[in-house]
């Protein structure tokens, strides 16, 4: 293993046919108050002017970008890309920057203290602005939302406590522009899960991280999280495949927490009820409506 770096902070920004927001992203890297990093862009097979892009911004700071591509130039997807910079990142904490995210400059001044000093946490996140504005379109103006965090802040939380929260909904899902880690822990849980190439990457990153290690919220937004018709997300609405990712990754958290954690009574639970609802979505709609009834009646 790479030893690490005191205090330097490793952001893994993948990058597939990017050529469109790259460029904005890495200027916010660029400007941070916080001077200690390094930023690893990994190409994932990208056919268009991103890897020139990223060429040209490894030239101008060598000595604080390097620009990772897979063997052959093949596209691998998510998971296994964020794993080629986890292996060579060097810090002791890392970052997750998508390539067409961006932070506000005192983003990392802000958590890198936040993460050195709760020494318990394996990671920490915030909120993140889920931003439809940058588009300048009149129909998306006023669009621009930041979800709560739905658990305290600045507490320590139990992660599999967090997964009980997350999972069902009941919290939010921290996007990965907003997430501190520490490099030893992702690596203690393996990194990313290759077979997960788009959607639910994170997701499934987070059951493996926060089934071992504490995690800490705070409740300030300092990422953006851009919102556009090429994202995997967005792609996956518009086919209607979303019932069908989700079935995919609880089923894969089901089995991860049998074999791991086969004790997390609460957290199986959780999953599992996920799990019918998601297989069940007529029987669900009818809960739902059984419950909202309820809460009429105790009104």
């Amino acid at each position: 293993m790479i030893e690490s770096v005191e205090g330097l902070v490793s952001i893994l920004t993948p990058f597939l046919n990017a050529e469109r927001f790259l460029a904005d992203t890495i200027e916010t890297v660029l400007g941070q108050t916080y001077g200690h990093w390094e930023l690893l862009l990994i190409n994932d097979g990208s056919s268009d002017a991103s890897p020139n892009i990223a060429s040209r911004y490894m030239q101008a700071h060598p000595h604080r970008i390097r620009l990772l591509t897979h063997v052959g130039g093949r596209t691998h997807g998510v998971s296994t890309t964020r794993n080629l910079g986890l292996a060579t990142a060097r810090g002791e904490f890392v970052a997750m920057l998508d390539a067409d995210d961006i932070w506000l400059p005192e983003h990392l001044a802000e958590q890198v203290p936040l993460l050195r000093t709760e020494r318990r946490a394996g990671a920490l996140y915030g909120r993140t602005l889920h931003w439809h504005s940058w588009s300048a379109n009149a129909q998306d103006r006023g669009r621009d939302y930041v979800p709560r965090l739905g658990v305290p802040s600045g507490r320590l939380i139990d992660g599999r406590q967090l997964l009980s929260h997350t999972v069902p909904g009941k919290a939010m899902v921290p996007s990965p522009c907003s997430v501190l880690v520490r490099r030893s822990a992702a690596l203690a849980v393996g990194g990313f899960e290759d077979a997960f190439t788009s959607v639910y990457t994170d997701q499934v990153f987070y059951g493996k991280l926060f089934l071992r290690f504490a995690a800490l919220p705070i409740d300030r937004c300092s990422a953006s999280y851009r919102q556009h018709d090429d994202s995997c997300v967005h792609m996956m609405k518009r086919t209607r495949r979303g019932r069908t990712a989700r079935l995919a990754y609880l089923s894969w958290l089901d089995g991860y927490v049998g074999r791991n954690a086969p004790n997390a009574a609460v957290l199986r639970r959780t999953i599992r009820r996920e799990l019918w609802r998601c297989r069940h979505p007529v029987g669900d709609y009818l809960l739902d409506l059984k419950e909202f009834a309820r809460r009429r009646v105790l009104r």
